[in-house]
């Protein structure tokens, strides 16, 4: 949220906005840019996302792009205020959305605040192609800014970001827009004059910066006494008459409203943040993390900060190696999880979150094992939820399980993967740069690689003791990049129970990942494959509904997708498109940018969608987690041929972490295929029952055909090959029914399993053609069990007596011998297309069931994060950060920070 009705307040404000400037007063020069600002500017006009850099080249302007990065302790209380606000917004559009109000659903979704956490790992992808500069700034990407524009070396010489930066000391003019859409010799920007505007308004540069923390913007709420009477609504000539009066913003809150407890914490907020803004913490040009105003910073800037992370943490959180949300719980001791873009008010998704805490919390547990300073690994984090937060449950780090490869720093040993072994045992499969990754998606320029979980896991079978190479904790020996590439894979599939930590071979689990695998013979289906092992596992895979249903498709849309199945029908559909779900089509893409979306919406399949995005956030921040873990060690130990060699060694490997949130990544989830498999088994079910008119060019008898012709009109505009995308999933769910739910008895509910087999089954018989038969679902069951369908033997008998009641002309093959009916009642029969009977696959026998806390210390000096610091392997301990002789102090107060 930008600073509340600034923006307005400053274009009515004589000499303070300076519109229409010419773009040659910029050329030549290097231009500051604040990623979040732009990235808001960029996402109303997405049809070329590189057009801006282009037309910046073209002016001669140099752009530096600076993200934000950990968030500074905010707000006490109200973590989820703007969540709920959020979800209101999303709601309201649902309902215009399903009232076929199409254009005020995309005006309600727009006016949702949009969060760019996931999109920066693909922004910056982007401009690394581009050959862009950019860095993640510790904390905010303002002080930054602030930083460089004001440094003597004049990193930047203008900066272009939103009206927050001109809080900060030394942000003097500021660009808020710049026009790229006309061409490069006749653009023009706009910039606020802060030095005309505080003239004209009457304030100092002080009062401004507590008239902006008064007003509120995205660190703390508005002054409510500013906003409490409906009859006066807040407007700026009122603050600032207020504040002229009160002289201090701290002598305003004292004097306005009356005494109580949510003032204190007010106060306390207003003095926290007031000291943010004036010593935010930035990234020095010598490489150290200082604060702004130094000489006059206060001694207690964790309160406002945190502790100092070890010197390598803040480097590779520049570099863009690892993300914000990974450190977040160690500084905050709090693990917010915010809501879905489907809103997350099914119990399975709330149930996924909850359970899946632990699985987020080990990423930063594993992060901290090799920092030196104990205290990192005794903290104790709290989770809590949009949908309950009140509930804190607690998590403690250094009781969460750990990996035998992964012993914590200071004694003990863990298997390392020598070069040697990678040769003989993986040899030359990763190329050049010696990591085997995965291919990119067909069709997708630019998309991400990831490692290749499932090489390195199959190299395991049958090698021999020397995959259990055992080195000192010390761990002085800098790792090359596919020895920290072979070690995360290994490090991620043993605490996912894909690797048995005592043996280091694969496990059940492992050895179906690697059947399945040899089925399928694409690389690009082993991150779905493990997304949907866990959602299977986790039971999420049935044949029910979720808790909660949405879907009811505009009028533009009612002929296609899952409202259109008979019921019969749809436990199968449900099955189907949840399995298809893990997969991720290939978009049209038009120069950098993808088409709107053309078909109908889906609220359900957002919800699958959901599902597995939080499942690959989750694996993917583990990932980082081990990145982390091993980073020191791939850093050497001071010189700079060995900081330099462990830079490219992380850089690289973070390049290619597995479940990457971006297209191509196997974190990228979307509703899309989860709608256009809906839409196909729908087409091929009305054209059995000859519900929608003969398609021409194609066979009568070709009903699969027909269809498919069907969806490529249909998606035709929106995915590159629906057609080959049907054949992916039909691939993929057949690998999933046959060889991967046989291997996993011992984890998954045996009605899930047998549900998945019978929609795969149903799905083939229904494309052939082959005889009817019913399919009919449990009316009871025992208690914890989840619905689940009979088995197509039980069915087949069923019809055949049917048939044979009622004479009936349809010829049916007879059920396979020794064939018993399933023991559980069912309702009347409905028949519907499904396969011959099905012979269950054999079950296979399943494996055997698998300190004291360092008090803050002062700080030494500023610490360096160019690569780790001479003698220093790990960083030093936590503690105060270098500031000058000033003598006052921060107000502290509770935790915030988060994800989205």
């Amino acid at each position: 949220m930008p600073i509340r009705n600034l923006e307005k307040f400053i274009e009515n404000t004589p000499r303070a906005l300076h519109p229409a400037q010419p773009i040659a007063q910029l050329q030549g020069t290097r231009l500051g840019i604040d990623a979040t600002h732009w990235l808001k500017a960029l996402i109303n006009d997405v049809k070329d996302p590189t057009r801006d850099i282009d037309w910046f080249k073209l002016n001669k302007i140099t752009p530096l792009v600076v993200f934000s990065g950990l968030s500074p302790r905010s707000k006490t209380s109200g973590l989820f205020a703007s969540e709920h606000s959020r979800a209101e917004k999303r709601k309201d559009a649902w309902a215009c959305y399903t009232r076929g109000q199409i254009g005020s659903a995309h005006v309600a979704w727009n006016a949702t605040q949009a969060s760019f956490a996931d999109m920066q790992p693909a922004v910056m992808a982007l401009l690394t192609e581009l050959g862009v500069e950019f860095i993640r700034a510790p904390y905010a990407s303002w002080g930054q800014l602030a930083y460089f524009v004001n440094h003597p070396a004049q990193p930047v010489h203008a900066l272009y970001a939103g009206l927050d930066l001109l809080m900060f000391d030394g942000v003097d003019r500021l660009i808020t827009k710049i026009d790229t859409s006309t061409p490069a010799a006749s653009g023009t920007f706009t910039y606020v004059d802060k030095s005309s505007f505080l003239a004209t308004i009457g304030l100092s540069k002080s009062q401004f910066l507590d008239a902006c923390i008064l007003a509120g913007f995205d660190w703390i709420s508005t002054y409510d006494p500013l906003v409490s009477d409906p009859s006066l609504p807040f407007s700026w000539p009122t603050l600032i008459s207020l504040l002229v009066g009160s002289q201090t913003g701290i002598s305003l809150v004292t004097r306005l409203g009356e005494p109580n407890d949510a003032k204190q914490r007010y106060m306390d907020d207003y003095a926290r943040i007031r000291c943010a803004v004036r010593h935010h913490l930035v990234l020095s040009l010598a490489g150290a993390v200082e604060p702004l105003n130094k000489e006059a910073a206060p001694i207690d800037l964790h309160d406002v900060f945190g502790h100092r992370l070890p010197a390598h943490v803040y480097w590779h959180l520049a570099m863009g190696h690892v993300s914000a949300g990974l450190i977040s719980p160690l500084l905050w001791t709090s693990m917010p999880e915010f809501a879905p873009a489907c809103g997350g008010e099914t119990s399975e998704y709330q149930d996924h979150v909850a359970k899946w805490a632990t699985v987020r919390a080990l990423a930063s547990a594993v992060a901290c094992r090799s920092w030196e300073v104990p205290y990192w690994r005794t903290r104790k984090v709290t989770a809590v939820a949009w949908f309950a937060p009140d509930d804190e449950k607690a998590v403690d780090l250094n009781a969460l399980p750990k990996a035998k490869v992964m012993p914590v720093n200071g004694g003990g040993s863990e298997w390392r993967v020598s070069m040697e072994w990678i040769d003989r045992h993986i040899g030359g499969s990763g190329g050049a740069r010696g990591v085997t990754v995965v291919d990119a998606l067909p069709g997708v320029k630019g998309a991400a690689h990831a490692i290749d979980l499932v090489t390195h896991l199959r190299a395991l079978t049958g090698t021999d003791s020397a995959a259990r190479e055992t080195v000192g904790a010390d761990r002085v020996k800098a790792m090359k990049p596919a020895q920290l590439a072979a070690t995360l894979a290994f490090k991620l599939l043993e605490l996912r129970g894909f690797i048995d930590p005592e043996s280091h071979r694969p496990t059940t689990l492992g050895h179906a990942l690697l059947d399945a695998a040899a089925a399928l013979q694409d690389p690009t289906f082993q991150e779905p494959l493990v997304l949907a092992m866990e959602l299977v596992r986790d039971g999420h895979v049935h044949a029910r509904p979720y808790s909660k249903q949405y879907h009811v498709p505009p009028p533009a849309f009612s002929h296609a997708g899952l409202s259109s199945v008979p019921t019969a029908a749809a436990p199968h559909v449900l099955v189907l498109t949840r399995l298809g779900a893990a997969l991720e089509p290939v978009f049209v893409r038009s120069g950098t940018a993808a088409p709107q979306w053309k078909p109908e919406l889906d609220r359900d399949q957002l919800a699958v969608a959901s599902l597995y995005k939080h499942t690959a956030r989750t694996l993917h921040g583990v990932c980082e987690g081990i990145l982390l873990h091993y980073a020191p060690a791939s850093a050497g130990t001071g010189t700079a041929a060995a900081t330099a060699t462990g830079t490219v060694a992380a850089g690289e490997v973070a390049a290619k972490l597995p479940f990457a949130l971006m297209e191509g990544g196997g974190g990228n989830k979307t509703a899309a295929m989860g709608i256009l498999v809906s839409a196909y088994l729908a087409q091929v079910l009305a054209m059995r029952e000859r519900q929608v008119p003969e398609q021409q060019g194609v066979a009568d008898d070709d009903v699969r055909g027909k269809a498919e012709a069907y969806i490529v009109a249909r998606f035709g505009e929106n995915i590159v090959d629906p057609r080959a995308e049907i054949d992916r999933v039909r691939r993929f769910v057949k690998v999933v029914s046959d060889v991967v739910v046989p291997r996993m008895t011992a984890v998954v509910d045996k009605d899930v399993a047998r549900q998945v087999r019978d929609a795969v089954a149903w799905w083939d018989a229904l494309e052939s053609g082959k005889p009817a038969v019913v399919v009919a679902v449990k009316s009871s069951l025992s208690p914890g069990k989840q619905p689940g369908l009979a088995s197509p033997v039980a069915a087949q008998q069923q019809i055949q007596q049917q048939q044979v009641r009622q004479k009936s002309p349809v010829e049916t093959k007879p059920a396979s011998p020794g064939a018993t009916s399933s023991s559980s009642p069912t309702p009347a029969p409905i028949p519907i297309h499904a396969q011959q009977p099905y012979q269950p696959s054999p079950t296979p026998t399943p494996p055997p069931q698998q300190q004291h806390m360092h008090h803050a210390q002062q700080y030494p000096g500023a610490q360096q994060v160019q690569g780790p610091p001479q003698g220093q392997q790990h960083g030093q301990g936590q503690g105060q950060y270098r500031t000058g002789s000033g003598s006052g102090r921060s107000r502290g107060g509770k935790r915030t920070g988060g994800r989205r």
